[in-house]
């Protein structure tokens, strides 16, 4: 019976073609993952903080749902997209974005510099550190997380590519397929403020949430009723 059964990314694609809109995520859904994206924040944080050498704050600015199209059309500029696939007790897509000069700055901590004296656009070089940086940190971030949903959890086919936004940057999603969208914001020691932001398909947002409330909140085993006294 359970082949029977629709997932929610089946359920969405059906209300979008009879017009629509798929299940936002709760109230309760969105706390919980408040708390995940504080957990992948702090991760970033400790990475950062490695590479630079300095204190580096970091905080979840905000959350909120938008559509592929909505998110691209508020990014301007050149942009550094990292995309990636969860895999292990929550699996899907989720794509890190940070500006062409955000990426820069990391790139440069990466690679020992001083986070200021940078070029005045990305080259083959700072590409390879950016992306080995997001790859620390997203590997510290599966890490942190996986104890938070219970189990494993990994981070795969992970790669990073400079874009011009656009709704087609977002492999496997549709243009209008809603996102759930956390900005993160990090402030580096003598060095100045970064952003990044990290998106999912409400069918992986609501998972995690599923999840880790699962985890936090077990579900009571039913008591048994009392036997009559005789």
């Amino acid at each position: 019976m359970s082949q029977d059964l629709l997932s929610q990314e089946e359920i969405d694609a059906l209300l979008r073609g009879a017009g629509l809109a798929p299940r936002g995520l709760s109230a309760k859904e969105q706390e919980v993952l408040r708390e995940a994206l504080s957990v992948f924040a702090s991760s970033v944080v400790g990475v950062l903080s490695m590479l630079a050498g300095k204190e580096v704050s970091g905080e979840l600015s905000s959350l909120e749902e938008r559509s592929a199209e909505e998110l691209s059309s508020a990014l301007a500029g050149t942009h550094l997209l990292y995309g990636f696939r969860w895999d292990g007790e929550v699996s899907g897509p989720s794509f890190v974005l940070a500006s062409e000069h955000d990426a820069l700055v990391i790139s440069d901590l990466m690679m020992g510099g001083n986070g200021l004296e940078l070029p005045p656009s990305m080259n083959e070089l700072y590409l390879s550190a950016a992306n080995e940086a997001m790859s620390q940190a997203l590997g510290a971030s599966a890490t942190s997380l996986a104890s938070v949903v219970g189990g494993k959890l990994l981070v795969k086919d992970a790669s990073g590519a400079l874009v011009e936004p656009s709704p087609a940057m977002f492999e496997g999603v549709e243009g209008s397929s809603r996102l759930a969208v956390g900005e993160l914001s990090f402030r580096v020691s003598e060095v100045g403020e970064i952003a990044l932001r990290l998106a999912m398909p409400l069918d992986v947002a609501r998972a995690f949430a599923e999840r880790i409330t699962a985890v936090l909140a077990p579900e009571e085993a039913p008591q048994e009723e009392p036997k009559p006294q005789p």
